[in-house]
């Protein structure tokens, strides 16, 4: 099967990298908890008006948004609807975010879409970004968005406590060909952590269907298949524009739950990951699992509502085939 004979148009966004995450939360106090205390995300902004908070690392405006879920209709700054009630009801994954380089470069891909009549959930302008969300197969939704401000910070400053998001119109205003996205880290985990990872990297899905998915994800997202293996073990491994390991697809196993399986938080090192081990050890915070391939070694922690969390390291200078390291006890983490 190939993307010629499925019924997504060939597109191609074309991101840089995954940019961030965004889950609903069953206690968006617990999660933050979590994701600040073991994770080592600092908050970088509030939006009481939708129940949701901002967590960084200092390489973004967000490394992940964890939203309370509350099975009502949430609004934005312009009275839109941006949360359903049938999206925000459980916890669970919101959307899986890419990111491209230019303004300029998300709006010819958002016309290369109309044209084709690619569906899309909507356009937002949430201040920090601009992005147009789309379905994925499975129920992912996934945010392709572009960064407008290098200093993110003082806006964040500016609004604190009050609603970001309103609807944007693509095109209505001549779009920036300036990268605005950030370039040298500026890290900042959070005070006192077990973990103090660099940034999200590396996210997988589950799928009914992993031709069509891959064919999806490279026609209409414009991501590259690094590797797949579509015999016995039935998996692919996705990536941007960086070439990094972004995406890993999973073909679902028996009764397997479709759709987000778990994604990763990058450390700076082997060092830094035995350090982050030993921390979690001495605090008493389980690890389900670890992880040691040829690539790079990590560790599985779960969030409160049950999210998968891979802290992990790369191992330097690995020249990776990911199909020598495919196990069946290190399929779910093989990215």
């Amino acid at each position: 099967m190939t993307a010629a004979t499925l019924p997504w148009p060939a597109v191609r966004f074309s991101p840089r990298r995954l940019g961030h995450v965004n889950l609903y939360v069953g206690d968006l106090d617990r999660a933050f908890a979590f994701y600040h205390d073991v994770c080592g995300l600092e908050l970088v902004f509030d939006e009481p008006g939708i129940y949701a908070r901002f967590l960084s690392n200092g390489n973004s405006h967000h490394d992940l948004a964890i939203m309370q879920a509350t099975g009502r209709e949430l609004r934005g700054r312009d009275g839109h609807v941006q949360v359903t009630k049938e999206r925000g009801a459980a916890p669970g994954l919101t959307h899986l975010a890419f990111a491209l380089d230019t303004e300029a470069h998300l709006v010819q891909a958002i016309r290369r879409g109309e044209e084709a009549g690619l569906v899309v959930h909507g356009y937002s302008d949430h201040q920090i970004s601009r992005s147009v969300y789309l379905p994925a197969p499975d129920g992912v939704v996934l945010e392709i968005y572009v960064d407008r401000d290098r200093d993110w910070r003082s806006i964040y400053e500016g609004l604190q406590g009050e609603l970001l998001t309103e609807r944007w119109e693509p095109g209505r205003e001549e779009p920036s060909d300036v990268p605005q996205y950030v370039e040298v880290l500026d890290h900042r985990p959070a005070e006192g952590a077990l973990a103090r990872p660099l940034r999200t990297a590396r996210a997988g899905v589950v799928t009914a269907d992993l031709p069509a998915t891959i064919a999806f994800y490279e026609a209409v997202v414009g991501l590259r298949t690094i590797e797949a293996d579509l015999g016995e073990g039935r998996w692919a491994v996705l990536g941007g524009a960086l070439g990094l390991p972004d995406l890993l697809v999973l073909e679902r196993l028996g009764d397997e739950p479709v759709g987000f399986h778990h994604f990763g938080l990058e450390l700076a090192d082997l060092d830094e990951l035995a350090a982050t081990e030993a921390r979690l050890h001495a605090a008493g915070q389980p690890v389900e699992r670890t992880v040691a391939h040829a690539g790079k070694r990590g560790l599985v922690v779960r969030d409160p509502d049950g999210v998968a969390v891979e802290l992990f390291a790369t191992v330097p200078g690995a020249a990776v085939r990911f199909a020598d390291v495919c196990r069946p006890d290190t399929r779910d983490f093989l990215a």
